[in-house]
């Protein structure tokens, strides 16, 4: 005899969710015991993905990744960036993804990012082309201005690490002024 769903009998209206259950429950039932194998593997792979993008989603980390590839066996998500700035970032932050993954529903047991072999999208010849602005020209320090450096500098022990605190402050003092007066023009 044929199962029939209550919501068919009694009439009540059904839930997308209530649905997929039930077809889900009529697919594992007549498979066999490696297809089910295979199912549940798919099953965790998607939770993962999903978890995996559900914690990087808007981020600005999350736009750089390239693609993912689950390991079942070793329980390790690897994870494709562009760039190796990016694959460093990434990495640094693996234990936190790691822990928001698990709050998810999906733990793992390892993350590793790799460079992909893709360039990145600034590297691209269909990409846009960034306009870059010019590099702000240094404009040279009043006789105040400078005084006001090295009265802060003085106070520097060293007379070694003073001149180099010196030529710092001077030549950020001076782009600043450079790049303050692009702004104005």
């Amino acid at each position: 005899m044929a199962r029939r769903d209550v919501g068919e009998r009694t009439g009540e209206a059904r839930g997308l969710g209530s649905w997929a259950a039930i077809l889900r429950g009529q697919i594992y039932d007549g498979s066999s015991p490696e297809r089910r194998e295979r199912l549940r593997a798919a099953e965790r792979r998607g939770a993962v993905f999903s978890a995996f993008n559900a914690v990087v989603k808007g981020t600005r980390e999350g736009s750089h990744v390239t693609g993912l590839h689950f390991v079942a066996d070793e329980n390790k998500l690897i994870i494709y960036v562009e760039g190796s700035s990016w694959t460093q970032e990434l990495t640094m932050l693996r234990e936190i993804i790691r822990a928001r993954m698990a709050a998810q529903g999906a733990s793992v047991d390892e993350l590793v990012f790799l460079t992909s072999r893709t360039p990145p999208r600034c590297a691209r010849k269909d990409a846009p082309a960034a306009k870059k602005a010019p590099a702000p020209t240094p404009v040279p320090l009043t006789e105040k201005e400078e005084g006001e450096v090295e009265e802060i500098a003085s106070r520097v022990s060293d007379p070694i690490l003073r001149e180099a605190v010196l030529k710092a402050m001077r030549a950020n003092f001076e782009w600043k002024k450079g790049s303050e007066g692009k702004k104005a023009l």
